[in-house]
């Protein structure tokens, strides 16, 4: 049995702005809060295939009432090599500050006191089979209740306020897949398809339908190992239009740990150049914006 309590104190939630030619004070916001929890989690096997893991928290914000959150899992290994997984919880996250409290008397922003948390409510099934000694393949089932999720939107006036939206539902699917050989070689990947409604059938901004990735590692020379990755993401519905897809690559060569040297590591981000865009906050004028092209970073970390 594990038992804990968790307690955070903020003595202060500064929020400031203002102009300074002619010096003008617009927001000077103050918030302290606290909140309390107390979880509890336990372990059960009741049978040599059979693991029951339950548990339970429960949350106490100075603002909103308690919440308990329960969780629990039911593992079966069903043979040697194959096990399956079947998960049931709930959670919660009350809004911050900046969502509740931020103003700047509504050119850009308006407050919104009345703000509530947020709750999401989760299923999911998944299996995983073991292939050989080192390879494994895997897939996950899931499905998402979400109320009173918090979101921008735009008030009468076009300026922007966090407000709880009507009931969010969201499902997928997802494959994945890894395997070492004998040589070190690393190789695992996954791709997943999803989609999230909102209640009244309503499209959910920022969520797109099919995600993908590839990584791939290989150690080399005394102590470096090389490794690459490529990830994708489908066309997604922006607040101010639709945004299309993209797919990017990145390259690292990464040393050892030594505890004399430390460790460098020397990555290419965006190795192709590619041109992509991610959606752009409903409070700009553009419909996405540009992200980075290509990179080049040393890194170099000492640890005592």
């Amino acid at each position: 049995l594990l038992a804990g309590i968790d307690a955070q104190w903020n003595q202060q939630l500064l929020q400031q702005y203002f102009e300074t030619s002619p010096v003008n004070s617009i927001l000077d916001s103050n918030q302290p809060s606290r909140t309390a929890a107390i979880y509890l989690q336990d372990e059960w096997r009741f049978h040599p295939d059979w693991l029951l893991n339950l548990g339970l928290r429960h949350d106490k914000h100075n603002e909103f009432s308690g919440v308990t959150s329960p969780r629990l899992a039911l593992i079966w290994q069903t043979t040697p090599r194959l096990t399956l997984k079947a998960i049931s919880g709930s959670a919660y996250r009350v809004p911050n500050a900046y969502e509740r409290f931020y103003s700047d008397n509504g050119i850009s922003q308006t407050a919104n006191l009345a703000l509530r948390p947020e709750h999401i409510r989760t299923q999911e099934f998944s299996a995983s089979y073991r292939i050989g000694q080192a390879g494994r393949v895997g897939m996950s089932v899931y499905d998402n209740q979400m109320r009173d999720l918090i979101d921008r939107s735009q008030t009468d006036t076009g300026a922007t306020m966090y407000t709880n939206q009507r009931r969010v539902k969201a499902h997928g699917i997802e494959l994945n897949a890894e395997n070492r050989w004998g040589n070190g070689l690393r190789l695992r990947g996954s791709i997943a398809w999803q989609q999230s409604r909102m209640e009244d059938g309503g499209v959910f901004v920022d969520s797109p339908r099919h995600m993908g990735k590839v990584i791939a590692s290989v150690p080399f020379g005394p102590s470096l190992t090389a490794s690459g990755e490529f990830h994708a993401i489908s066309a997604r519905q922006g607040d101010n239009g639709p945004v299309p897809g993209y797919g990017i690559g990145n390259l690292s060569i990464v040393s050892a740990p030594n505890k004399r040297y430390g460790q460098i590591s020397l990555s290419i981000y965006n190795i192709g150049n590619r041109h992509y865009f991610d959606p752009a906050a409903n409070t700009l004028a553009q419909q996405s914006i540009e992200q980075l092209g290509r990179q080049f970073r040393l890194r170099w970390t000492l640890t005592w």
